[in-house]
């Protein structure tokens, strides 16, 4: 019986550009935890965090939030239940105002409910402040996964699908995300996180699952992945 608290992953299978790419996934993140999926390029990883978040479809399995299942509704509709994707890639609005990207985001709240927000995004990324006004395509890296992030966190998520923290960012920006990322599971949030560099990412999760060629092949905490570099040199030699 799954956690009526958790997101829960079960027996997902999916299919992209009609070849498998998920093949049974189960995983389960609970609230107020970061917890890693990692593996290499090709492994499902990002394929798994999109169909979670209704962005690709299931070919079967579900996906269950506090029980209830989310799996068959829109991404946007999953997104108001409680789970936000950050996408890879920083693709900001461009053309938009940082201001109006972080309001687009909150478009089905009250306009009360949407400056709230807004502020909560600003006391978390103060870099941002003075940026408002500015066209968002004009920010640095760093500046715009902060602006990604403050979108997924307009609504108030119950848990945040974060796809790819650290890729292209110096490391002084990815350290002030990952402490950012810390603070949001401390005061209760669930984090899922895909992250290139896996040091990284096992030090601020509890938990991790390894994916290789669309499979889970390791689930537990990242205590006991990193006394098993087995499974990691395994992991990031595979293709296919």
């Amino acid at each position: 019986m799954s956690d009526q608290t958790a997101l829960d992953i079960q027996n997902l299978y999916v299919e992209r550009g009609g070849k498998p790419v998920l093949h049974d996934i189960s995983m389960s993140f609970l609230p107020g935890e970061i917890t890693a999926l990692i593996g290499a390029n090709g492994a499902g990883k990002s394929s798994t965090v999109l169909a979670a978040a209704g962005a690709i479809p299931l070919k079967s399995g579900q996906v269950l939030l506090e029980g209830t299942p989310i799996s068959g509704l829109s991404a946007d509709a999953i997104r108001r239940r409680g789970v936000a994707l950050v996408p890879e890639g920083h693709n900001v609005l461009s053309t938009l105002s940082v201001l109006d990207n972080l309001r687009v985001a909150g478009s089905h709240l009250p306009a009360k409910h949407i400056n709230a927000a807004v502020d909560r995004v600003l006391a978390l990324f103060p870099e941002l402040s003075s940026r408002l006004p500015i066209p968002a395509g004009a920010l640095s890296g760093g500046q715009k996964q902060m602006v990604l992030i403050g979108q997924a966190l307009i609504s108030a998520p119950k848990f945040m699908l974060v796809d790819e923290l650290s890729l292209g960012l110096a490391p002084t920006i990815v350290s002030r995300l990952a402490e950012t990322l810390q603070e949001l599971a401390n005061e209760g949030m669930g984090i899922l996180l895909i992250e290139q560099f896996t040091t990284l990412a096992l030090k601020i999760a509890e938990h991790a699952h390894v994916m290789e060629r669309g499979r889970v092949v390791f689930s537990g905490t990242s205590k006991e992945l990193l006394a098993d570099s087995s499974i990691l040199h395994s992991a990031y030699l595979a293709t296919g």
